[in-house]
């Protein structure tokens, strides 16, 4: 199997494909999770990226799907995944909100980003100083140690530009204020 650069990339991947092919069956969360015995939930957490299913739960939805020459590839990428940490490493640096660690995921496993900021430089081409700045400006009362990791956060996360093998291609637009 290839190198991960990202497992919440995979497991977004694992978590529409999960969505498309029930509604594809046309098949109700509560149909699925009747099928697999639990609530739909659960079904509702799989499709989401809350939580990654079992291989044995694949092995039941699939087919159920009319996917099940998919069944094996899925179990592989589930199986793979227990074993990667999780795209947290990022996250440790500052408390983040809930999802945005899945956020940050995705955004080092992306090949490429167009973005677009009417005020501000956009964050991965920010300069220490000015992501500094903005943390602080931003909330006044912010602690200055949770300024400066999330200072870090925002300085780390422009690794991805220099990545080795496959550097991100980022295209920004930024527009001055008059």
């Amino acid at each position: 199997m290839t190198r991960l650069l990202s497992s919440a990339v995979y497991r977004r991947m694992i978590a529409l494909e999960l969505q498309r092919m029930r509604k594809a069956a046309e098949v109700t969360q509560q149909e699925a999770a009747a099928k697999l015995g639990c609530s739909r939930v659960r079904i509702n957490h799989f499709e989401s990226m809350r939580n990654l299913p079992r291989p044995a739960d694949v092995e039941v939805l699939l087919p159920h799907y009319g996917a099940t020459e998919r069944v094996e590839e899925f179990r592989d990428v589930i199986t793979m995944l227990k074993d990667v940490p999780q795209d947290s490493d990022l996250a440790r640096l500052a408390e983040v909100p809930r999802g945005f660690d899945i956020y940050l995921g995705l955004e080092q496993g992306a090949h490429s980003i167009r973005s677009y900021e009417a005020m501000i430089v956009p964050g991965l081409l920010q300069a220490p100083e000015y992501a500094g700045v903005l943390m602080r400006g931003h909330d006044e009362e912010l602690p200055e140690d949770e300024a400066v990791r999330r200072t870090e956060l925002r300085l780390t996360r422009q690794r991805v530009l220099d990545r080795e093998g496959t550097p991100l291609e980022l295209t920004t637009l930024a527009c001055s204020p008059p």
